[in-house]
């Protein structure tokens, strides 16, 4: 008997050491970045040992890291088929799986989703960051919209940096970015760029970000643009000018509304949520009630910036509406007001708008329900890629 138990325990611990060892070569390899040494070697094991899931794991971790993405979740789906079990550190490899790769649709789509996480854990903040350095705008455009919507204070420095780039639309975001985080360095950053810049654009972001700090010392400067030939630029600084010496844009929404200048109007309902101007929500719920309100969508925005959940029934004609902006921001705003109505967002999954399908799978994958979980899990492997990679990241939250 004791003869039996002994060769069992060596059977045991000469698996165990097999396994650890197999898992430190491929470690070894992936940061050697070996990973066609390290598939063959894997392939070498998987047919010796088909059912042995952990080459299975170790296989997607490659490809994985490797930045194949198609591969690295059909291997996935290879390991599901064998277990039967979600596996969440193996959906963390697969979610952030396009940052090693060149499609930057995919890299983006990585950025976005983890910007409405309601919290990013450290390591994952950690690996993102390489993006605000990206060679692709639209990829360092999503690593500004992911830093503002985290408020990542420790990115200030690379977003400072990015307000000199060479693309307008990365040092807008760069600077809408530093204007949510609000750092005394930015500050000075931010007003220099205002004595500099020659874009409208530019301009305009640098005074709602500068208004946002509420520094007199900005007062000055943001002055001389109030009789600027620009309407879109001088409301701004109007809007900046008062929120900085009242903390309300009060009168200067007043001041428009009475213009009857809808453009301009459409444009304040977006300040009201970038200033979060909770004592103007009477103005932005009569707007949603009106049908023959202008710039709904502006206003449906505003709301989730500034709405309480007690009035969410006010967005649920948007979620269904035939305007697809409307709809894209009713279930964004839903979501960040916390509605709870998860059939909402189950039709969601199967909307024709890729920004549905993304924010109601965040929204459910913060169900923590395990029958929601697999909707979401079933869905991932029969997705496109796109939709998987934010799937994946839904399923780790």
């Amino acid at each position: 008997m004791k003869k039996i138990i002994f060769i069992l325990v060596t059977i045991l611990l000469f698996n165990g050491c097999g396994k650890r060892d197999i898992e430190k070569k491929i470690e070894q390899l992936i940061k050697a970045k070996d990973f066609e040494n390290a598939i063959k070697l894997l392939d070498e094991k998987i047919k010796e040992n088909p059912s042995n899931d952990l080459y299975r794991i170790l296989k997607t971790k490659v490809y994985s890291r490797s930045g194949n993405i198609e591969l690295a979740f059909k291997e996935y789906e290879r390991y599901y088929l064998l277990k039967g079990k979600i596996n969440k550190e193996l959906l963390k490899e697969l979610g952030l799986s396009p940052l090693n790769a060149q499609i930057s649709p995919y890299k983006f789509m990585v950025l976005l989703t983890l910007a409405d996480f309601r919290e990013i854990p450290e390591d994952i903040k950690k690996i993102v960051r390489t993006s605000l350095s990206d060679g692709d705008e639209t990829v360092r455009v999503g690593a500004c919209w992911l830093a503002g919507r985290q408020k990542i204070k420790e990115w200030e420095k690379d977003l400072i940096r990015l307000t000199s780039d060479g693309r307008s639309i990365v040092s807008w975001n760069a600077i809408w970015a530093l204007g949510e985080i609000r750092e005394e360095k930015s500050f000075n950053t931010l007003s220099e760029i205002l004595d500099n810049a020659k874009d409208p654009s530019i301009i305009t972001e640098t005074i709602n970000a500068l208004g946002k700090f509420r520094d007199k010392n900005a007062l000055i400067k943001l002055r001389r643009f109030l009789n600027h030939p620009g309407k879109h630029l001088s409301t701004a600084s109007l809007a900046a000018v008062e929120y900085i010496e009242k903390g309300s844009i009060k009168d200067t929404y007043y001041f428009i509304k009475n213009q009857k200048d809808e453009q301009l109007l459409g444009f304040l309902y977006l300040l009201i949520g970038e200033y979060k101007q909770k004592e103007l929500y009477n103005e932005i719920l009569s707007v949603l009630k009106d049908k023959n309100a202008k710039f709904k969508e502006n206003a449906i925005r505003a709301f989730g910036e500034i709405g309480n959940e007690k009035d969410l029934h006010i967005l649920k004609p948007y979620l269904i509406s035939k305007n697809q902006t409307e709809k894209i921001h009713a279930y964004f705003s839903s979501y960040k007001l916390g509605l709870k109505d998860y059939e909402i967002y189950k039709k969601g999954l199967d909307d024709s708008s890729v920004e549905i399908r993304r924010i109601s799978a965040i929204a459910l994958g913060q169900s923590k329900d395990k029958d929601v979980e697999k909707i979401l899990h079933d869905r991932l492997l029969k997705a496109p890629i796109l939709d998987k990679v934010f799937l994946s990241l839904a399923l780790i939250q």
